[in-house]
């Protein structure tokens, strides 16, 4: 089988760190990393700043509602690894270590961290519907998930591949 190679259109530059992008409503929507902000770029190569974000954005998705979803990395890594282990209640000092990687992070850190989490997936600290605080035990993700299987292809409809600078 031959290997097709598709050119491709350098639509803006001047970013200092862009990720996770994602095509929708006719617009590429990525994280600026370093400079704490999420944008667009649409085909005719304008950028645009949809959102600053104090820390450095690095999940970017959108809610079901189609609402704009970007956490930090320590929130989205808190997230992730309640979910991989949702299985059974995370014990502080593990979340600590899976996220930080270190054992020096204060309790009003963790807390603050925890509750992002569960903000950006429309949780609260009252409710705790999908992430529970479990007295001496830690915290355990109990909502429900739905797993995807397979990683979608591109849709037929999508412009072609293009490269930010």
């Amino acid at each position: 089988m031959a290997v097709q190679t598709l050119p491709s259109t350098v639509l803006a530059e001047g970013f200092t760190y862009g990720e996770g992008p994602r095509w929708r409503d006719g617009k590429l929507w990525f994280s600026d990393f370093y400079a704490h902000r999420v944008a667009t770029v649409d085909l005719d190569g304008r950028d645009r700043t949809i959102v600053e974000v104090p820390q450095r954005p690095s999940g970017l998705g959108w809610t079901p509602k189609g609402e704009l979803l970007v956490v930090s990395p320590k929130v989205f890594d808190c997230i992730a690894y309640l979910l991989e282990h949702r299985s059974r209640a995370v014990g502080r000092d593990e979340l600590i270590a899976a996220v930080w990687g270190r054992a020096d992070v204060s309790d009003t850190l963790l807390g603050q961290t925890v509750l992002k989490a569960r903000r950006a997936i429309g949780d609260t600290g009252d409710e705790q519907r999908l992430i529970k605080t479990l007295p001496r035990k830690g915290f355990r993700f109990v909502g429900q998930v739905r797993e995807a299987r397979e990683v979608a292809g591109p849709n037929p409809g999508d412009p072609p591949e293009s490269a930010l600078a």
